[in-house]
């Protein structure tokens, strides 16, 4: 069952697929894509944003017909799973999941360059364990992405303190990024943009 914030946001991009450019740069992810405040860190750009706070892996796929294929990308940058690890589901079923979801890309997504995301990192009240199940999906995405041939840009130590938890400084909820987070993520962006 998708919120009503899902589905409000779902309903949007379908009213949105008439006027909305095609062949730009998409966005795809949850809540920390949808935050992302990409049109004051790159206004020169034709960016969109197709995050939807609190999705998962299964809700990616659901909505990737209109958030993605009729778009017509030239660029996909993607980030998702972080609500996945939230919800208790395992390492395992994110796998097959990730697997799926990458299936649907590959098939259907023409001249178009897919950039993988590593999820970041957590707050230590959110635990190691969370912490560590991050670690594994991320060697997965890692891995799945060298052997597909498909670009993985790996942000996790970027914001880790000494302890191996998200910065303080990058984040207000130990969670979501806050605008020295997304300067982090802007300067990574520089090159693939």
């Amino acid at each position: 069952m998708r919120t009503e914030h899902w589905q409000q946001r779902f309903a949007v991009f379908n009213a949105e697929l008439q006027e909305i450019a095609k062949e730009a740069v998409v966005f795809l992810g949850d809540s920390i894509t949808e935050q992302f405040p990409i049109k004051k860190f790159f206004p020169d750009f034709t960016i969109i944003n197709r995050g939807i706070s609190g999705d998962h892996i299964d809700g990616v796929i659901e909505r990737i017909d209109s958030s993605v294929f009729k778009l017509q990308p030239h660029k996909l940058f993607l980030m998702i799973g972080i609500n996945d690890i939230g919800e208790k589901r395992s390492s395992s079923y994110m796998f097959m999941q990730y697997e799926a979801l990458f299936a649907v890309l590959n098939k259907n997504l023409i001249r178009c360059d897919l950039y993988v995301y590593s999820l970041l990192p957590v707050g230590s009240e959110r635990g190691i364990q969370t912490i560590e199940q991050i670690k594994e999906i991320n060697i997965f995405l890692k891995e799945y992405c060298e052997t597909h041939e498909l670009s993985f840009i790996d942000l996790f130590d970027l914001y880790t303190d000494s302890y191996g938890f998200l910065d303080k400084a990058y984040s207000d909820d130990g969670l979501h990024l806050n605008e020295n987070g997304y300067k982090v993520w802007v300067q990574v962006l520089q090159k693939y943009i």
